[in-house]
């Protein structure tokens, strides 16, 4: 489970560098991480197949009752890596110019 946790870390920070490095602000990474795992994990939770049918609203609380530290964390870790690539590629340009 930690390797995959891992993996997950590393892949939202390369989506959130690749993101910064494209010019997308750092609160539209942030504000797009989190939407993408809420909203993956309750699609993933409302199609799970079981025999008691939920609602949608459901599935949002199943998701962030389960995996609310793992949104945080990939959240965050996303955020950081844009913001450092958003500063870099700044520092970079004021130095160019």
């Amino acid at each position: 489970m930690g390797q995959w946790r891992f993996l997950a870390i590393v892949v939202a920070a390369a989506c959130g560098g690749v993101s910064a490095m494209f010019g997308v602000r750092v609160i539209a990474v942030a504000c797009g991480a989190t939407a993408g795992l809420m909203l993956g994990g309750a699609w993933a939770a409302w199609w799970f197949p079981s025999d008691v049918q939920i609602s949608v609203g459901a599935a949002f609380v199943s998701n962030l009752e389960s995996f609310w530290r793992e949104v945080i964390i990939l959240t965050t870790s996303a955020t950081v890596v844009a913001f450092c690539c958003t500063r870099l590629a700044k520092r970079r340009l004021t130095k160019a110019n």
